[in-house]
């Protein structure tokens, strides 16, 4: 999955069950992409759920781990929090999936 901010891409690639790669301005998605086995393309949008963070502020980056009993099913997820709202990149079964969730107002501390 490659992220674009104002032409500064990050790129993140999950495999197995426990790797992630994730890099900056290491793709370039100019060039077409050859598989022998089967026909990719690039798409200059994602899903329309992500259209409402496009032009919005990125406020944070976190990396999330999940750690079970068998280290051996870990995973970790890169979570981003934007102005308007909040995608999170993580595996799903050898492949890297995302969930959007819109952006919540916090409880303030308590006093």
């Amino acid at each position: 999955m490659i992220l674009d901010f104002e032409g500064r891409q990050v790129e993140i690639c999950h495999r197995e069950f426990d790797k992630v790669a994730i890099t900056w301005g290491g793709v370039d998605v100019r060039e077409p992409l050859e598989r022998s086995c089967f026909a990719l393309t690039w798409r200059s949008k994602g899903p329309r759920r992500l259209e409402r963070l496009v032009g919005r502020t990125l406020l944070d980056v976190a990396l999330l781990e999940w750690e079970p009993s068998d280290p051996q099913y870990g995973d970790i997820a890169i979570h981003f929090v934007f102005d308007g709202g909040r995608l999170t990149i993580y595996n799903l079964a050898d492949s890297t999936a995302m969930t959007f969730r819109p952006l919540t107002r916090m409880p303030g501390p308590v006093v």
